[in-house]
């Protein structure tokens, strides 16, 4: 049996929840610049593989990425 409270909307979410916390863009930013920096050649290593994928399943007989 479904009851009321099942199809109830939801009680918003106090607006106290919704405020970040003091000081979290500045380590998000500090967390992006960080990961900006890193040059551990996973990048280099992986894209040619994702690009071969991404060439060999697509619906188009143009090329993805001209070059």
């Amino acid at each position: 049996m479904i009851t009321e409270q099942a199809i109830a909307p939801a009680k918003p979410m106090a607006a106290k929840a919704l405020v970040a916390p003091t000081g979290s863009a500045e380590a998000v930013l500090k967390l992006v610049e960080q990961w900006l920096a890193e040059d551990d050649g996973y990048d280099q290593e992986v894209w040619p593989i994702i690009r071969q994928d991404i060439e060999e399943n697509h619906l188009s007989d143009r090329s993805r990425f001209h070059e």
